[in-house]
């Protein structure tokens, strides 16, 4: 059976925004004030590097998931569709994130 795969790729600017709604979700898991992406890392798992952007003496890190959620609440509200029953998945292109999504016809 075909699958449909849209992928949403995100500037550094959007990732920005969409973290700030993410804190505001779910403060327990940034630092303080407002945060800068300070890269991907890939190891065993996707995760990204944040640093507040007051001082730079805080920071925390995101898993892949946590940062899925984070573009997902981000396109809710903008008004950007996304397929409920699509199945989600996280990667970093040269220019950003792109979270894509996947649905069985």
């Amino acid at each position: 059976m075909p699958r449909e795969e849209r992928k949403l790729r995100f500037s550094e600017d959007e990732l920005r925004a969409a973290l700030e709604e993410f804190r505001r979700a779910h403060p327990e898991n940034m630092p303080d004030g407002p945060v800068s992406p300070d890269g991907f890392e890939s190891g065993e798992r996707l995760q990204l590097r944040l640093a507040s952007q007051e001082d730079g003496s805080s920071s925390a890190t995101l898993s892949a998931e946590e940062v899925a959620v984070a573009l997902m609440l981000y396109c809710n509200t903008k008004g950007i569709p996304l397929p409920r029953d699509s199945e989600k998945k996280l990667e970093v292109g040269d220019e950003g994130p792109v979270l894509i999504l996947t649905l069985e016809s």
